[in-house]
């Protein structure tokens, strides 16, 4: 279930971005907008859904291991959405096709 993992902390990065006052923000969807609109919430959302993935991964890993995991995780999805989204190049059907495939993967595979 690492990808619901990765799907948490993806999401909970992305609400905090969008509630950043220097990052380049775009309002062309309704979800980027209400969480530009209300940062407490969002921000309390973002937390939220980041505590989440790393319960979900002490759960899953253990302890040690599932605080470093998510760490990882974290700073590369972090790096990752710096980075790509401001450029604009995946949109939310990509992002779900990517997020279906490695689940299916993961399900089948491992």
């Amino acid at each position: 279930m690492n990808t619901i993992l990765i799907v948490f902390t993806f999401l909970g990065f992305y609400i905090a971005y969008n509630t950043s006052k220097k990052a380049i923000l775009l309002n062309n969807r309704p979800f980027e907008k209400w969480v530009q609109q209300h940062p407490l919430v969002s921000k309390r959302v973002a937390l939220g859904i980041l505590f989440l993935a790393y319960i979900g991964a002490i759960i899953l890993h253990g302890f040690g291991a599932g605080i470093l995991m998510e760490c990882i995780i974290l700073i590369t999805l972090a790096s990752l959405v710096v980075c790509i989204v401001p450029l604009q190049i995946f949109n939310y059907r990509i992002l779900l096709i990517i997020f279906m495939l490695s689940f299916f993967l993961e399900l089948y595979i491992v």
